[in-house]
């Protein structure tokens, strides 16, 4: 009577060691490692016959390792479970071995995301067949391996156009850097846009030239001091008036500025526009 349990003590720890080889092989044939596909059919033999499912996930082309995975994890459960078993430590030191080979070194470290890609593409294709009713076709591992690639290509090359075409996107609607401005850029483009009617823009532009030929070319962008301030520090300030009220008025007052008040202000500020040069 021992005897025949110990033999079916022996003969559970086989089929156990068997399902967790098979394990072993699938996890490290997920990662790439074509070869492990062909161990894992074999460690799968001696038990194969009870196990058609894991064996048509193994043999079907493309293999379909993720159902592969949970099948074995859930057989191994419930091999764990039974009473026969009489060393389940045994069965777990089995597998922490296996995976201790140096083969198999790498089977923890997280794939490659160019591999998970691969994998992703070839279980997409996979779908595609069956949805067209093609999935019963034999198609080599090599020839589908080279389609699941050349879709990751694609993909990525869109991704990298998407990804290109929102910088170019970001940089055309970005304004320029700032660039410093001399007074005679002021007004020259005070003139540009007397010259086109729009005197509120030139009066601005005409402020800007004259705030600038007094302190400096990035006042006009960069100074806290209102234009107030910066014309105190004219040779003459009351000379500015004109320019000073036409500017707050048409600013601040938001009142519109017509040719004869932007020829005052022009006037005033022709000896700064000297000084520029």
């Amino acid at each position: 009577m021992t005897g025949a349990a110990g033999a079916g003590s022996t003969a559970a720890d086989d089929y156990t060691n068997a399902v967790l080889r098979t394990l072993a092989y699938v996890r490290l044939a997920e990662k790439g490692d074509e070869p492990s596909l062909s161990r894992a059919v074999d460690a799968l033999r001696p038990v194969a016959a009870g196990q058609p499912e894991i064996q048509g996930d193994l043999t079907a082309s493309p293999p379909n390792l993720v159902d592969a995975d949970a099948r074995l994890l859930s057989l191994l459960d419930a091999l764990r479970g039974r009473a026969d078993v009489s060393d389940p430590a045994r069965s777990q030191a089995e597998l922490n071995r296996i995976l201790a080979m140096p083969r198999y070194a790498g089977l923890n470290t997280p794939p490659a995301w160019w591999q998970r890609a691969l994998l992703w593409a070839v279980q997409q294709l996979a779908r595609l067949l069956n949805l067209i009713g093609a999935g019963h076709l034999v198609i080599p591992p090599l020839a589908f391996l080279v389609a699941a690639g050349s879709v990751v290509v694609v993909i990525l090359a869109w991704l990298a156009r998407a990804l290109r075409s929102r910088v170019v996107a970001d940089r055309t609607g970005r304004p320029p850097p700032e660039r410093r401005q001399a007074p005679a850029d002021y007004f020259a483009l005070a003139d540009r846009l007397a010259a086109a009617g729009d005197h509120a823009a030139a009066l601005r532009a005409l402020t800007a030239g004259v705030a600038a030929a007094l302190s400096g070319e990035r006042v006009w962008s960069s100074s806290p001091l209102t234009v107030r301030e910066i014309f105190r520090g004219a040779p003459a300030p009351s000379t500015l008036s004109p320019l000073l009220q036409a500017f707050e008025a048409t600013v601040y007052g938001h009142h519109a500025t017509d040719a004869q008040a932007y020829a005052r202000a022009a006037a005033v500020a022709g000896p700064f526009r000297q000084v520029a040069g």
